[in-house]
């Protein structure tokens, strides 16, 4: 649906080739520890209004290699525009926005790259979003006092990334719950002292809300946040490249994801029940006790004597002395 905001919906046929003028040279851009304890050492430790938050470049180019619909992207973000990427499974989103990524921090912007769960974080090469905004109970701290988590949970180093990053990236948004979007943005805007939502944060969400859901509470497409930031508008990938040479399965799948299947699709998945599936299948458990306790067979019935490799690991930075290094 488009209304009044300036995002509409962009459907995406496809890659295409690279557009684009070359970019100046990157300066390489981090979260710094070693700048929260110098700040600690200057006497100004807890005062939020000491921290200065980052402003987006004005004036940038493009860089080389970027695709079309990567570009659409880019573009919107780096002009202060929010975005939801969406599409079914397979359409590649999490691609997208890793290629996204690099272009926006080829740009000189401070980028945040996290998921909703470890493994959405891995593929992003990022971290959790919870660790990221420095919620360190995880979801305990949606339901703590905001001035507690304000004062008492939120470390320092936490609060300077926040205040340090001008795109914020979280992958599998379904996942997320509307209770913890709103504590998030309760907590960007008191740290980032901005009165716009999440703190004036230009944010990239993906994710796909016919998938899995929260664990708790509702989705957070249905927070008055989301509805602030996003409005109806999102930027839709249209191509199955998963099974793209298979389309009587993409057909099936994408008729179960919208719950449209007929008694056609049951009849072919009933072919596919068996009291004693083959031993190569993959099997998905409910709980990581019975996960564990099957791979604990598996790797018993692997042929050969158990080897046991012990690591070294080595401190390689000269400003880590040997203890810090070991506590890292």
């Amino acid at each position: 649906m488009v209304g009044d905001a300036v995002l509409p919906v962009f459907p995406v046929a496809g890659h295409a080739g690279p557009v684009g003028k070359r970019s100046p040279p990157r300066p390489l851009v981090s979260w710094s520890y070693f700048a929260a304890r110098d700040f600690e050492k200057g006497g100004k430790a807890g005062k939020r209004s000491s921290l200065q938050v980052a402003t987006p470049p004005t004036d940038w180019v493009a860089p080389d290699g970027v695709a079309v619909e990567t570009l659409r992207t880019y573009e919107l973000l780096m002009g202060g525009t929010s975005v939801f990427l969406t599409g079914p499974p397979g359409c590649g989103k999490t691609y997208m926005a890793n290629k996204v990524i690099d272009a926006l921090r080829e740009s000189v912007q401070s980028v945040a790259a996290c998921g909703s769960t470890g493994v959405a974080s891995a593929l992003v090469n990022g971290i959790k979003v919870h660790s990221w905004a420095g919620f360190c109970k995880g979801d305990a701290d949606v339901t703590s006092p905001l001035d507690v988590l304000l004062q008492k949970v939120i470390p320092l180093a936490a609060q300077v990334r926040v205040c340090s990053t001008t795109v914020l990236v979280v992958d599998e948004v379904g996942t997320l719950s509307a209770a913890f979007l709103t504590r998030l943005d309760l907590v960007l805007h008191a740290v980032r002292r901005r009165g716009s939502p999440l703190g004036g944060m230009t944010v990239l969400f993906l994710g796909d809300f016919l998938q899995l859901a929260p664990p708790k509470g509702q989705y957070a497409s249905l927070s008055d946040v989301w509805r602030a930031v996003f409005a109806n508008c999102a930027v839709v990938l249209e191509t199955h490249w998963r099974h793209v040479r298979d389309s009587k399965t993409l057909r099936l799948l994408l008729r179960l994801r919208a719950g449209t299947h007929t008694c056609e699709d049951m009849t072919v998945l009933e072919t596919r029940r068996s009291l004693y599936p083959p031993r190569h299948a993959m099997w998905l458990f409910c709980h990581i006790f019975d996960a564990l306790t099957k791979n604990a067979d598996e790797l018993k019935r692997l042929p050969g004597t158990p080897v046991e490799f012990r690591a070294v690991d080595k401190a390689l930075v000269p400003y880590l002395t040997r203890y810090k290094a070991s506590a890292l």
